[in-house]
């Protein structure tokens, strides 16, 4: 689970985990209310099978069985297992573009 601090202890090592700015957070929430998806839906990375590298965003009602599910500021994020370790030090943002389209990107934390 993800807490305000992005890392998370295991033993006396310190596991950094990816992380959301409140931008995205507020954003991944105006996405759920505004679709036919329950409340409790959320946003799934995973390989974007056409780009070497990509990530592919979707919204959810659930994550998928092997998927590692991510909670911070309200909102749930569902990782698959081969993105977990790959953004485990990054930071999802959000911004509106220009016509009100929302993009999302990936930073390093």
């Amino acid at each position: 689970m993800w807490a305000a601090n992005p890392r998370r202890p295991i033993g006396e090592e310190l596991i950094l985990m990816l992380a959301i700015t409140a931008d995205a957070a507020t954003a991944i929430r105006s996405i759920i209310d505004e679709s036919p998806y329950p409340a409790e839906s959320g946003l799934r990375l995973s390989p974007a099978l056409d780009r070497e590298g990509g990530v592919e965003l979707a919204l959810t009602e659930a994550p998928e069985e092997a998927d590692e599910v991510l909670v911070d500021q309200g909102v749930q994020i569902f990782l698959a297992p081969p993105l977990a370790e790959r953004l485990d030090d990054q930071l999802l943002d959000a911004h509106v573009e220009q016509g009100g389209r929302v993009a999302f990107e990936l930073l390093p934390q």
